[in-house]
C-alpha cells in the first residue's frame, strides 16, 4: 500500500517520532508501517489492541527505543 511510503518519507525529514494511525486492520499492516520507520502504530481493530509482541528495528529517531510496542491503541 501507499502508507509504508509516505511514512518512509515523512521520516526521512522529520525528527520526530510518528505514530502511524488510520486505515490499520490487521497485524501485517501495521508491521509494514513499523518496518516503514513508524515509532508505533494507533488502531480502532480490536483484535490488535492486546499485542504484546515487539518489533526489531527503527531507533532512527531521537529518544526511539530500538524496540518498538507493536500496537499502541487510542
Amino acid at each position: 500500500g501507499i502508507m509504508p511510503r509516505v511514512i518512509r518519507d515523512i521520516s526521512s525529514k522529520c525528527p520526530l517520532p510518528i505514530i502511524a494511525g488510520g486505515l490499520i486492520r490487521s497485524l501485517k499492516e501495521a508491521e509494514n508501517a513499523l518496518a516503514a520507520g513508524a515509532a508505533g502504530c494507533a488502531t480502532a481493530e480490536k483484535s490488535l489492541w492486546d499485542l504484546r509482541r515487539r518489533f526489531k528495528g527503527g531507533g532512527n529517531k531521537v529518544n526511539q527505543p530500538k524496540s518498538t510496542s507493536l500496537v499502541h491503541y487510542a
